[in-house]
C-alpha cells in the first residue's frame, strides 16, 4: 500500500476527453519533465477513494505549455471511459524515490499551492509566511506576508532554496542581497 509520505504531487487531472474506443483520455497538467522516460519507467499515483493507486500510462500526447505547466492527453492502463471521468480534478503523484530517479529534485515543484502557509526563512531570520503563489508572470513568485504587514515578492527559484521542511512547514532560502528590502 502506498502512503501519503511516500509520494510527491506532480500535477493535476483537468478533464476527461472523449475519444473513439473504450478509453477516455485525461487532460493532465505536469511540470516540464521528460515524459518519455517517465512513462516507460514509473506509474502515476492517483487517490482513488482514499487509496493511493498506481496507474501506468499506455499512451500520451503533448498538447501545449501553459502557466501551470505542460498539458498532455493521457490514457491510463485499465481505466475505461466510465472510470476516467472519476479522475477529473484529482491530483497526480509519483512515488518520491521514482520522482528523484526519473525526474530530479523536488524543488522544481515549488510553485505548488501546497506551500501556501509555509514560513520563509532567509539568512537565519523569519521573513514571513507565504500568502499565495503568483504565477501570472513568466516566473512564479512567492507572495510573502511579513510580520509587520508588508508583502514581499520572492522568485520561486531552485537556486534560492536551501531546504524545505514539510514537518515544520518552512522553506529556508539564500536570497540575493537587497531582495527583501526592494520595496522599502
Amino acid at each position: 500500500m502506498i502512503k501519503k509520505d511516500e509520494i510527491v504531487k506532480v500535477g493535476r487531472i483537468g478533464k476527461s476527453v472523449r475519444r473513439r474506443g473504450p478509453q477516455n483520455r485525461l487532460l493532465v497538467t505536469l511540470p516540464d519533465i521528460d515524459l518519455d522516460s517517465v512513462v516507460k519507467g514509473i506509474p502515476f499515483v492517483v487517490d482513488v477513494d482514499g487509496i493511493f493507486t498506481p496507474f501506468f500510462v499506455t499512451d500520451f500526447e503533448y498538447l501545449q505549455s501553459t502557466v501551470e505547466g505542460a498539458q498532455y492527453e493521457m490514457e491510463f492502463e485499465d481505466v475505461d471511459a466510465d472510470e476516467a471521468t472519476r479522475f477529473v480534478g484529482k491530483d497526480v503523484f509519483f512515488r518520491t524515490a521514482d520522482f528523484q530517479q526519473y525526474v530530479g529534485d523536488e524543488s522544481m515543484l515549488l510553485a505548488d499551492d501546497d506551500f501556501v502557509g509555509y514560513t520563509v526563512i532567509a539568512d537565519g531570520n523569519v521573513v514571513g509566511k507565504i500568502a499565495e503563489i503568483n504565477d501570472s508572470t513568466a516566473n512564479a513568485l512567492f507572495v510573502v506576508a511579513t510580520p509587520d504587514g508588508k508583502e514581499i515578492l520572492i522568485p520561486v527559484a531552485d537556486e534560492f532554496v536551501t531546504d524545505v521542511d514539510d514537518d515544520n512547514r518552512s522553506i529556508t532560502m539564500t536570497l540575493p542581497e537587497g531582495l527583501i528590502n526592494l520595496n522599502d
